[in-house]
């Protein structure tokens, strides 16, 4: 088996060997001195249960999701993000995080403001580059439990496309293509919660997230859709008012996609948290 599909059934500390365990009575997942995620069997009556097991570490070359840093300390924050990224970009459903390099997101619906009525309909949007995302800065208060955390990465996107143009039933099929350097702000609260032997846990509260483009971003549109649209004279109202506003339309565009995947970063943080211990996220919370 290799590294990477024997990451997606193993969790590894640090240490040479590490125990896991769960609580089939709430299917919660323990973390102490390391984790090895269970694995569902079946026995000859058909009951599902878990089996407890110890792996050596030696024999894979992936260790721990995080690195346990301090709260200020942002290199190490930056790496410990590179670590988590890498280990779980192709997802772990095990623990319920799911995939981001690439990120689908089968559907998204999108107005134009002050376009006459122009709505974009996306269909499966194709989105790379997520696991090489950065940090780039990271509030925490531990007073008012809240976190600031912002990522700034280059996005390329591909997707399908429907220009629907509202009050005369019509829909003009094609393809989206876009690629930006975005920072993403996700702001959210958390609280902290012992499990009954007494170990910390981090739940992650609902998030609130911005976008901004850094620099100039592009986007296009197939040559068959773009020639279908000029074509068309009750699109022609809204097209103007395109020109005129073309790089803030475009922007709004690429951050509406981004906000929605950046829901995936975040339940992958939430996902994570469900079994690693608070401190194995900073050694000072």
């Amino acid at each position: 088996m290799k590294t990477c599909e024997m990451f997606l059934l193993l969790v590894f500390s640090a240490s040479a060997l590490s125990d896991g365990a769960v609580d089939a009575s709430n299917n919660k997942i323990y973390c102490t001195s390391g984790l090895a995620l269970p694995v569902k069997y079946h026995d000859h009556i058909g009951d599902v249960k878990f089996k407890k097991f110890r792996v050596s570490s030696d024999k894979c070359a992936c260790r721990g999701l995080l690195r346990s840093c301090k709260i200020k300390d942002i290199e190490c924050l930056s790496k410990s993000t590179e670590q988590f990224l890498e280990k779980t970009c192709k997802g772990i459903p095990e623990a319920d995080i799911r995939a981001i390099d690439p990120l689908v997101i089968p559907a998204l619906e999108y107005t134009a403001p002050d376009i006459g009525g122009v709505s974009l309909h996306f269909k499966n949007i194709n989105i790379s580059g997520l696991k090489n995302q950065m940090i780039s800065d990271f509030q925490m208060d531990k007073e008012k439990k809240s976190v600031v955390l912002k990522l700034n990465v280059v996005l390329n996107i591909v997707s399908d496309l429907d220009v629907k143009l509202s009050g005369h039933s019509k829909t003009f099929p094609g393809t989206y293509k876009a690629k930006a350097t975005t920072l993403a702000t996700a702001y959210y609260n958390y609280d902290l919660k012992n499990n009954d032997k007494g170990v910390r846990y981090f739940e992650v509260l609902p998030e609130t997230i911005t976008c901004s483009i850094v620099g100039k971003a592009e986007a296009s549109l197939n040559d068959e859709l773009v020639q279908a649209l000029r074509k068309d004279e009750h699109i022609q109202e809204g097209i103007v008012k395109y020109e005129k506003k073309r790089d803030e339309c475009k922007e709004k565009t690429i951050c509406k996609i981004v906000q929605k995947a950046y829901e995936t970063v975040i339940h992958n943080i939430r996902a994570a948290a469900k079994f690693l211990p608070a401190q194995d996220f900073f050694q000072d919370i």
